[in-house]
């Protein structure tokens, strides 16, 4: 086993263990709450898994308001593999969908993708375990054809990171290196240019892996991960791209530290879904930025604890996919509509 695969899948070893034959490994409770702030409430749904494909450490995004989800671990009788597969969902009929695509999409988890003039672009992640991937490839889904982009500049190849988009520039945070360790990078793709650069920057951000990201009112809320000692970590660290400056905000109520979460906004508030808290600790927070202030909902319906999900958000309704349950690999697709 190569150090790359030993130390980023620290989180997953268990899983990744059970499939080729055991694990010693303490499990250690899953998040299973969203967040939210005072007197926020709202109702879980249970959506079509008809047609999805079991994966964990996949990503998503959405093109007129369909979800586009790619990537992934997938537990197969031969072990954990990495695949490319694509998938579509449209809220609206409650179906999914594979469209039959050409060109090339690696195969890859821990990724991250953006959805850019109507086009997705797939960033990040490992192909095969110690194979970090620094291609960019771009999705079009009027041909439903898959195109590798030529660019200049340097990215960082890493896994486990996230990324935010402004003023139709993609910017990517944290993540792991080949050399296992945990990354402060920051750095900025440009679609229109198809560059790469690494802009100066006053303040901290502290290094992280599988944490989540959030755009609002223009400033981006990283929050989250994993540390340097692979320790989940309840930071949240906001990076303002019109001054290239970190801060820290004072914040009350609680965020329980995890890793592997997702985040989506609704209502310029951000939703913290799901994760692993290796302290012991199971909550749902949602964090609202005009006060700085977490709050954990009141909530109907039931959500699946899971971690290495993904969420995106159709209509004001937060649809959360994928992800690993203890040892389980899983397609569930369910649906968060906070109330009014």
């Amino acid at each position: 086993m190569n150090t790359a695969y030993r130390l980023f899948f620290a989180t997953l070893l268990c899983a990744i263990a059970l499939a080729v034959g055991g694990c010693s490994h303490p499990s250690s409770p899953i998040i299973n709450t969203v967040d939210s702030t005072e007197h926020l409430s709202g109702t879980w749904t249970t959506e079509s898994s008809k047609g999805f494909t079991t994966r964990a450490a996949l990503a998503s995004c959405v093109i007129d308001n369909k979800i586009y989800v790619l990537g992934g671990l997938i537990d197969t009788s031969m072990g954990v593999e990495v695949n490319n597969t694509l998938e579509v969902f449209d809220p609206s009929a409650n179906t999914w969908a594979t469209p039959k695509t050409t060109g090339t999409c690696t195969a890859r988890e821990g990724l991250t993708v953006s959805a850019i003039n109507g086009k997705i672009y797939a960033i990040g992640g490992m192909a095969h375990f110690g194979d970090y991937i620094s291609a960019v490839e771009v999705f079009d889904p009027v041909i439903n054809s898959w195109t590798t982009l030529t660019t200049t500049g340097t990215f960082t190849p890493r896994v486990g990171l996230c990324s935010a988009i402004v003023n139709g520039k993609i910017y990517l945070f944290g993540g792991q290196n080949a050399s296992s360790a945990a990354l402060n990078t920051l750095e900025i793709f440009d679609p229109s240019t198809n560059s790469w650069s690494t802009p100066a920057t006053a303040g901290k951000f502290s290094p992280c892996f599988g944490a989540a990201a959030a755009l609002v009112n223009g400033k981006i809320y990283v929050m989250g991960g994993m540390d340097t000692n692979y320790n989940p970590t309840n930071m949240l660290q906001v990076f303002d791209p019109v001054s290239n400056a970190w801060s820290t905000p004072a914040t009350t109520g609680t965020f329980t530290a995890r890793s592997a979460l997702t985040t989506s906004v609704v209502n310029n508030k951000i939703y913290a879904i799901g994760g692993r808290d290796y302290k012991g600790g199971i909550t749902q927070e949602v964090f609202d930025p005009a006060i700085d202030q977490w709050v954990t909902p009141t909530t109907t319906g039931t959500f699946t604890g899971r971690w290495w999900l993904t969420s995106s958000v159709v209509n004001g309704k937060i649809f959360v996919m994928g992800g690993l349950n203890d040892h389980t690999y899983l397609n569930t697709n369910e649906a968060f509509t906070p109330t009014p």
